[in-house]
């Protein structure tokens, strides 16, 4: 089983394993963990002797999320004009020692501001305008 429910996709990965003789989880009856990474989040699930039918139905939804992962992934692995576009963005950012991420967070974060400011129509400027007038 260890054999056919490990399985990489880039840092998310399932893999399973018999607990050794002496840990603590081994002496409360725990006979098998199932290790996994899904957007590099981190999750460990022990499993008892006889849940041997659960620890392979949970190895089965985690291996069928890293599919479902991958494939949300392949359209930006085949668009190959955005790799080249990323890649140039990257060249320039790391002369300033940033990352496409941070870029994009910087970016988002200002076009919300935007959006928002954008989004205030005349008749509350109006009303702000005249609220404040009365308090001075």
């Amino acid at each position: 089983m260890q054999n056919d429910a490990n399985s990489t996709r880039g840092k998310d990965k399932t893999r399973v394993r018999e607990l050794p003789h002496g840990t603590s989880q081994y002496r409360r009856g725990y006979r098998w963990v199932v290790e996994s990474r899904l957007n590099g989040k981190r999750s460990r699930k022990f499993f008892r002797q006889g849940e041997v039918t659960e620890r392979d139905t949970h190895v089965t939804v985690v291996q069928g999320a890293i599919e479902n992962l991958a494939k949300s992934d392949r359209p930006v692995v085949t668009n190959n004009a955005l790799l080249e576009e990323s890649a140039r963005c990257s060249k320039i950012l790391k002369e300033y020692g940033s990352s496409l991420t941070e870029a994009t967070e910087c970016q988002v974060a200002r076009l919300r501001e935007e959006s928002q400011r954008n989004s205030t129509t005349f008749s509350e400027v109006l009303r702000d305008f005249l609220e404040e007038k009365e308090q001075e």
